[in-house]
């Protein structure tokens, strides 16, 4: 798999950003890209119209200045996408208390495990079946 890096990424932000690309384009956004204007991926909606920048947060650290900067730089909307609830928490908690009025609206709060329950049935049932056929070969 592909990965793409930016300053001080940990391996799992790493990983996470193809992932969500390629989830994106599963549920027809195109073109997508991975690191573009400083987003962690921004992808285009099959309708032309608009921009959705993503970031790919573990902390509050960087958040509400990403989120600035992707707005400064032409995205309409920011999904904040945590690697786990505990991160996810964090980031709604800092979301909630510091968000600007303008950004509200534009900005939305998800886990890795809510985009990956919106892929189409038929990947889930082959990523099962690869993810069980996997696990059965380990024991």
């Amino acid at each position: 798999m592909q990965t793409f890096s930016r300053g001080h990424e940990t391996p799992e932000h790493r990983v996470l950003k193809p992932e969500v690309a390629a989830l994106l384009r599963d549920m027809g956004f195109d073109p997508v890209l991975c690191e573009h204007e400083h987003c962690d991926v921004v992808a285009v909606r099959s309708n032309g119209k608009g921009v959705l920048g993503v970031e790919i947060e573990r902390s509050k650290r960087n958040l509400l200045r990403n989120l600035t900067r992707n707005f400064a730089r032409g995205c309409d909307d920011v999904l904040v996408v945590c690697p786990n609830f505990a991160s996810a928490a964090e980031a709604s908690r800092a979301l909630a208390r510091h968000l600007p009025a303008c950004q509200q609206g534009k900005v939305a709060l998800a886990t890795i495990s809510a985009l990956r329950l919106l892929q189409p049935i038929s990947d889930k049932q082959t990523t099962n079946t690869l993810n069980h056929e996997n696990t059965a070969h380990e024991q």
